[in-house]
């Protein structure tokens, strides 16, 4: 099992070439499968708002072409839709984050670590897991070095 974070899910559901290494390096070791906190709809939510917003305004950027080319053309009120359609087809389990001792030790990790509480919510699972972590952020890969964890791709 591996927790893997909103920088690797928004990548693939945006299309980002440059996440497939890191997903086969994930896919490799997710024997158990991919879990993820619940928050991660909404933090890829914002991915794409964002690059809606600024796609117009960043034609040559990569990122923000991808985006364009896959959500810009939806009217907003079926872009929630589409990206609800988008992750039913990546085989990941949704934990619930709110309350408890989960977000209790995400507010530890958050202050031990020095990452956002965002961050810490993805540590936290992790940890209670004991599962590595899969993310793009090298922030983020510090800090679940910083309290233990594994992190993955790249991580030791």
């Amino acid at each position: 099992m591996i927790v893997i974070d909103a920088s690797l899910v928004a990548g693939v559901l945006l299309g980002e070439s440059e996440v497939g290494d890191a997903m086969d390096q994930v896919a490799r070791e997710a024997r158990g499968g991919l879990v993820a906190p619940d928050l991660i709809a909404i933090e890829v939510a914002s991915a794409v708002i964002s690059g809606r917003r600024t796609a117009p305004r960043q034609r040559g950027k990569s990122k923000a072409m991808k985006v364009a080319g896959s959500f810009a053309a939806l009217p907003s009120g079926e872009v929630w839709s589409e990206l609800m359609r988008r992750f039913a087809l990546i085989d990941l389990s949704l934990e619930p984050m709110s309350g408890g001792t989960r977000l209790e030790r995400a507010f530890e990790i958050a202050e031990l670590a020095r990452v956002s509480i965002y961050d810490a919510i993805y540590l936290s699972l992790a940890s209670e897991l004991r599962a590595p972590i899969a993310t793009l952020d090298s922030a983020m890969v510090g800090a679940a070095r910083a309290i233990g964890l594994r992190a993955v791709p790249g991580g030791s």
